[in-house]
């Protein structure tokens, strides 16, 4: 299934038109062998066959990004996601649907330790210009763009981004669940900002409103290494030796297990 949703996703116009031709068949038969046969039921079938074949090869598309965005959320393993991405941005042509890959791209780069490539990917597109892009995806685009700057330290404009990303927040409509998965990341964000600049009563408290049960593994260990520095930074390393030790089992490919690592090097001595 997943090699014929990739052949549908690159080859879109020769899929819809290979399950038309087959499709409409029928409706041909009859209409050389028992044309008075012929009705307005058939002309209807074949109108559905063309929308349902379109439907299906702009699907194909989004089930492969799912599939590989699983991976990335619940085994904390970006590489099949970036290499989806950089098959469809080969092939995809829409302004709209290219700044869709940008932007999940943007956390692929994030996640594997390339910020600056982050934060110039996201700078060099201009969400706000796509007047298809849904709230969601302009709430990631924000998302992304503080979480890359947050590593890179540029921290001035943050309260700004912040704030756009509260904004949107407010203005999605989607189901319960991935709107406090959306919720949390955004709080995330909010509580690194305060460590960075030494709040740490204020961070602490939101960080301990974030993890649920349901959260993602990607999110679990964020959520981890974020404990472990205000730990780490407010002199109790002790307390953070659970946090890091989690990180670096579970981190898997991403940066973050990288990282815990050399907070483990530096840790005191037992």
């Amino acid at each position: 299934m997943i090699c014929l949703n990739r052949w549908v996703a690159k080859h879109k116009w020769t899929a819809i038109l290979f399950f038309n031709v087959f499709a409409w068949i029928p409706i041909i038969i009859f209409f050389f062998i028992l044309p008075d046969v012929l009705s307005y039921g058939w002309i209807l079938y074949g109108l559905f066959m063309l929308l349902f074949s379109y439907l299906w090869a702009a699907s194909a598309k989004l089930a492969l990004l799912q599939k590989a965005s699983k991976i990335f959320n619940d085994e904390c393993d970006p590489y099949p996601l970036e290499k989806e991405i950089q098959e469809q941005l080969s092939y995809v042509k829409s302004k709209s649907k290219r700044a869709d890959l940008y932007v999940l791209m943007s956390a692929v780069l994030d996640s594997t330790g390339r910020h600056q490539e982050s934060a110039e990917l996201l700078e060099n597109t201009d969400i706000d210009s796509y007047l298809g892009a849904t709230p969601q995806t302009r709430f990631t685009y924000y998302n992304n763009l503080v979480s890359a700057y947050l590593r890179l330290n540029k921290t001035e404009i943050i309260p700004f981004l912040l704030h756009r990303e509260c904004l949107l927040l407010s203005n999605i409509k989607v189901n319960e669940k991935i709107k406090r998965s959306l919720t949390e990341t955004y709080i995330l964000n909010l509580a690194e900002f305060h460590v960075c600049r030494k709040e740490y009563d204020t961070a602490d408290s939101l960080i301990k409103t974030v993890v649920s049960e349901d959260t993602c593994l990607r999110q679990r260990v964020s959520v981890s290494l974020l404990t472990a520095r205000l730990l780490i930074e407010t002199g109790k390393p002790d307390s953070a030796r659970p946090h890091i030790d989690f990180v670096m089992l579970s981190g898997n490919k991403l940066y973050d297990a990288a990282l815990a690592r050399e907070y483990w090097d530096k840790l005191p001595v037992q």
